[in-house]
């Protein structure tokens, strides 16, 4: 790969160019249920996300960029090898990027703060394009601050930028329900069909899927399901809005009726690390939680 290539594609100005390219493939599928007289396209919902993501994504973008070029600052003049910019050395990257992905994406589910965070991504009950950019804007901090193992093996920070927007790119199309099942691709990468069970609130798709464009390591922890029955899209608690404001704090403000429910300080604590299922006993005391 070329050295320009390398400088355009990993530079400060990336990632302006994927969210301008977000809105057009937005605007395209909308295009698509019109023409195709497809009704169940829901705008006020797609607007609901398009709100969110204005919110908060020139922040996201200037997080996404500062924190992984600070700890590059710090940590890549002790990187552990000088690995060159190859076709081999992006297969390597795309690996370690996709398993963070799945650790990061999978602490946003199983832990209350994270997925106080991540709450607003799943709170929509419809699944298109206009979903996969709807988030808080510290949801991927986690993912972010693995880079940090990236700039000690030794890549370089443009090589990182340039991978991570490009899978960035291609996780927007996951995120359909006009796409259909796949065949054989559904058995071992994220296409809409497995996403649409990441997303889904049916109780045996309950935390799967967690992958970002491969299904490997889904099914290498035991997290992987197909798609059988009509996934039905939310979170258990439906925030039922389409006002950004509201989505955009609801995953604080059920943290906050779950912590209230909490009898004593330690039970308070235990909101925000435990799973989010998890929930204090009443009758707990603080003998019983020492």
């Amino acid at each position: 790969m070329s050295e320009s290539t390398l400088q355009i594609f990993g530079s400060e100005y990336a990632p302006l160019g994927l969210f301008v390219i977000f809105f057009l493939l937005v605007f395209i599928e909308r295009l698509f249920y019109f023409l195709a007289n497809h009704k169940d396209y829901d705008n006020r919902n797609a607007l609901g996300s398009l709100s969110v993501v204005l919110l908060n994504t020139f922040v996201r973008i200037l997080l996404a960029i500062a924190i992984p070029f600070t700890l590059y600052l710090a940590l890549f003049p002790n990187r552990l090898f000088d690995i060159p910019v190859t076709w081999w050395s992006f297969g390597i990257l795309f690996l370690l990027q996709e398993l963070i992905w799945y650790a990061s994406h999978r602490l946003g589910h199983r832990c209350g703060i994270f997925w106080a965070f991540h709450h607003v991504h799943h709170s929509s009950e419809e699944m298109n394009f206009s979903v996969a950019a709807r988030g808080f804007v510290f949801d991927d901090t986690s993912r972010i601050v693995m880079a940090g193992g990236v700039a000690l093996l030794g890549f370089r920070f443009e090589q990182y930028i340039m991978l991570v927007l490009l899978l960035d790119f291609l996780g927007i199309f996951s995120h359909s329900s006009a796409i259909r099942k796949l065949g054989w691709f559904d058995k071992w990468f994220i296409t809409p069909a497995n996403h649409r069970v990441h997303h889904a609130i049916n109780d045996q798709y309950i935390d799967k899927n967690y992958g970002h464009i491969l299904a490997i390591y889904d099914k290498l922890f035991g997290s992987f399901t197909a798609e059988v029955e009509t996934p039905v899209f939310g979170v258990k608690e439906q925030i039922n809005t389409n006002n950004p404001g509201k989505i955009y704090f609801a995953g604080f403000r059920w943290l906050k009726r779950k912590m209230d429910r909490a009898t004593n300080t330690a039970d308070k604590l235990r909101c925000l690390y435990m799973p989010p299922e998890w929930e204090p006993s009443p009758q707990t005391n603080l003998s019983q939680t020492a």
